[in-house]
């Protein structure tokens, strides 16, 4: 006999809950985020910029964040989170697994603003890796490494919020977030 299928839904966590485990996203605004604009390319769809501003223990995060060229701002933008073991160059080629490029350039057209990082131990930050892939610590069992990436992840993206609610071209109020992967979790 086959066996059937059982469903689960999952059922939101009470206030209490929810308190104790946002605690693992607290962060300390007061540590200066020290951002710049380090790089400048334009084409006839958008204007990249890349950023690098200060993590929470002082590691320099870096990102791009691109403006649509048609259009006025401010623009509402969207987040893109990358999956294990790809870095924010995926987001710019056509072909990548999560086929990034495609929506990038997608959202830029319909006038969003887009942001990307490299995840902790990802891309130009795989130094923290010792540049090994992050599959190391998966094979290893290393869970708690695991977990904290995305927790210090998550955190990077809202430090980038702080410094995108100083910039005039960005409509803070109007922000999506699309990830794949490790980047949807």
């Amino acid at each position: 006999a086959a066996e059937e299928e059982t469903a689960i839904i999952a059922e939101p966590v009470g206030e209490e809950a929810f308190h104790a485990l946002a605690q693992f996203f607290d962060y300390d605004r007061g540590v200066p985020l020290d951002a710049r604009i380090v790089g400048k390319k334009k084409t006839e769809l958008y204007v990249r910029e890349k950023i690098v501003f200060s993590g929470t223990d002082g590691e320099r995060v870096p990102g791009y964040l691109v403006i649509p060229v048609q259009g006025s701002g401010p623009y509402p933008i969207v987040l893109l989170l990358h999956g294990f073991t790809d870095s924010k160059e995926g987001w710019w080629k056509d072909d990548s697994y999560g086929k990034g490029g495609l929506v990038s350039k997608g959202l830029l057209e319909k006038g969003f603003s887009v942001l990307t990082l490299d995840a902790r131990k990802h891309g130009e930050r795989l130094w923290r890796n010792d540049f090994e892939s992050p599959w190391k610590m998966i094979e290893e069992g290393r869970w708690v490494d695991y977990r904290d990436l995305l927790i210090d992840t998550v955190i990077d993206y809202r430090r980038a919020l702080d410094y995108l609610s100083r910039r005039s071209d960005i409509d803070i109020s109007r922000v999506g977030v699309l990830g794949y992967s490790s980047g949807g979790t």
